[in-house]
């Protein structure tokens, strides 16, 4: 029987795929959270073998709580799950960990399938990502400025860009504050950038995030 994790900050997504899952056989659905600390917490007191894992979570993220699970427990195996249909964010969810990397547009028997297969030893990367990496591979250079930092970098920036204050990032990462202030000078550094603004406004540009029309 595979163990499964299901985190997701959203209810009615958490929810759909706990429902979903529960009619699969030799699947069983052990836990639900909604931040990277709830997963890590579980984890502690639950015998788990795959994590569905929200890539965008309030608290440390899913990015950071993926990086510090493939240390602490190698034993668990994440799936990344991402609203955002694009390579960046899977090279970073694999740079940190992960084993497989989803879209929420996937449809159910592809998450079966990667669910089985990263339990049996085998990374799954969902159909239309696994097209885009590969193209990508043969280009010179990355066309996303992005693709430079590291995931600590990454997630840092991605913190930033959702108002996080340094000492916030600070606690929630487990680091210094003046360690968050050198990566912020790194990240402005390497993407060309003087302020937050214009890093959420090149994150938009090349399609690392998106805002609603309400947030417009």
């Amino acid at each position: 029987m595979i163990s499964v994790l299901v985190a997701d900050d959203h209810e009615l997504v958490r929810c759909g795929i706990v429902r979903m899952l529960s009619d699969i056989d030799g699947i069983e659905v052990v836990g639900e959270a909604c931040s990277g600390e709830e997963v890590q917490t579980i984890c502690r007191e639950l015998d788990v073998n795959i994590i569905l894992m929200d890539v965008r979570m309030p608290g440390m993220g899913g990015l950071e709580a993926t990086r510090r699970l493939s240390v602490s427990r190698p034993d668990i195996r994440i799936i990344a799950l991402s609203g955002y249909e694009d390579a960046i964010h899977a090279r970073k969810l694999l740079e940190a960990g992960a084993w497989g990397f989803l879209t929420k547009g996937d449809d159910q028997s592809e998450m079966i399938q990667a669910i089985k297969d990263v339990y049996n030893g085998r990374r799954f990367i969902c159909a239309s990502i696994a097209t885009e990496m590969a193209v990508k591979s043969f280009s010179r250079r990355p066309d996303n400025p992005f693709e430079a930092l590291s995931p600590q970098e990454f997630q840092v920036a991605m913190m930033v860009i959702d108002c996080y204050k340094p000492a916030d990032i600070a606690l929630k990462m487990g680091i210094g504050p003046k360690t968050v202030n050198s990566y912020r000078y790194r990240i402005f550094e390497k993407l060309g950038v003087t302020n937050d603004v214009g890093l959420t406004k090149l994150a938009i540009r090349h399609g690392v995030i998106e805002i609603t029309t309400e947030e417009q």
